[in-house]
């Protein structure tokens, strides 16, 4: 019995690497769509993280160090005897 060959070792290869390039592009595109899904996440969860952070922030009047009053000015009482 004489066995018929059915394709040349460059068609077998040929087929095997439009199928390998098939496959890589299936994989990158998943790929891509797992990491923006991922990065979106990130994005989400820092910017409510900030918005919380913001929200917590005491009011500006109570945000200013021990010994400065509203204009910015150190207290008379609070100034080193050597500068009054």
């Amino acid at each position: 019995m004489h066995k018929r060959v059915l394709f040349t070792f460059d068609q077998v290869r040929m087929i095997c690497e439009r199928l390998l390039r098939e496959q890589e592009a299936g994989l990158r595109a998943e790929y891509d769509s797992a990491l923006n899904n991922k990065l979106s996440e990130q994005y989400e969860s820092f910017v409510r993280f900030n918005l919380d952070q913001v929200q917590r922030r005491p009011p500006p009047a109570t945000c200013m160090p021990l010994g400065v009053d509203a204009e910015h000015h150190m207290h008379q009482d609070l100034v080193p005897s050597y500068l009054s």
